[in-house]
């Protein structure tokens, strides 16, 4: 079942993903044509992966995604003389690069580049990158915690 939503995917909404790309049935794309991987990325159910119209969500290599995780390439202005409705939207690519790890219902937000060996702790709201590769990133906003052990 899971092939025939990936080659839908693929043919009708533009994914742009090789065949190392799994994902549940429960998965929600925004715009997949701006998604991509370079091999070996598993996203758990209930995420949200949502690519807008000029930025772009770039897996790269050995990637586990728990349930319920949100990946959002743009957001709102938080200006306060702008209306709801009239606020712009700030839409910056994600980078997600090799052997990263992000727990359950954590969000990354745009801008974010995650460095290779990230572990995203459960829960974390990932607002800016982490300056170092192999970290433990944790809390809301997440914050360093500690390097990963050998």
């Amino acid at each position: 079942m899971i092939q025939h939503l990936k080659r839908f995917y693929k043919k009708y909404l533009g994914l742009n993903v090789n065949d190392s790309f799994s994902f549940s049935l429960l998965t929600n794309f925004w715009n997949p044509k701006n998604i991509s991987n370079k091999w070996s990325v598993f996203i758990n159910k209930y995420c949200s992966i949502l690519a807008w119209n000029k930025s772009r969500i770039i897996f790269s290599s050995n990637i586990l995604i728990w349930p319920w995780v949100v990946i959002t390439s743009a957001n709102h202005s938080i200006k306060k003389s702008d209306k709801l409705y009239d606020q712009i939207w700030h839409e910056e690519d994600v980078y997600i690069w090799d052997e990263v790890w992000i727990g359950a219902n954590a969000v990354i937000l745009p801008w974010v580049s995650l460095p290779k060996w990230t572990i995203v702790w459960a829960n974390a709201v990932v607002t800016k990158s982490p300056e170092w590769e192999y970290t433990i990133i944790w809390g809301v906003p997440a914050k360093f915690l500690k390097n990963r052990p050998e």
